[in-house]
């Protein structure tokens, strides 16, 4: 749990919603991007349908051992290795051409995603006082 200093509720929540921008983000771009390079590749339609399978399946199978990662590991080193990874698989994708390349990368960002969901989420709930938690979570939803 993030420790209480004496910032405001909102400055302490930057973090954990830059980190899920992040992620939004980077899984918003990657949609279109995979779609169009593997089109140009020539993969047919029924692959490039699979091809988003592995985000999801990464969430899946990743939401489960999350709490575990996270108290090993802790929030924040867990957080800026998943944005890390993120990047690094956005700087990976030009390296090599292929669907079974790319749907691993995918399937990176997808369990790097959750990292960033999971951890972000907590984050919010544990460092939110209670009587903010409702307006705060409605900003955070936005």
């Amino acid at each position: 749990m993030p420790a209480r200093t004496g910032l405001t509720t909102l400055s302490t929540q930057m973090a954990p919603i830059a980190a899920i921008t992040l992620f939004g983000m980077s899984l918003a771009m990657s949609y279109p991007l995979f779609g169009l390079m593997l089109e140009r590749a020539g993969t047919s339609g029924a692959m490039i349908g699979i091809n988003p399978m592995a985000a999801a399946i990464a969430i899946v199978l990743g939401a489960p051992v999350m709490p575990g990662l996270l108290r090993r590991f802790g929030m924040g080193p867990m957080m800026i290795g998943a944005a890390v990874l993120l990047a690094g698989m956005m700087l990976a994708i030009p390296l090599y051409q292929g669907f079974w390349y790319w749907t691993a990368i995918r399937l990176i960002f997808g369990f790097a995603g959750t990292v960033l969901f999971f951890a972000s989420e907590y984050w919010i709930v544990a460092a939110t006082p209670e009587l903010n938690r409702g307006r705060i979570i409605a900003v955070y939803a936005l």
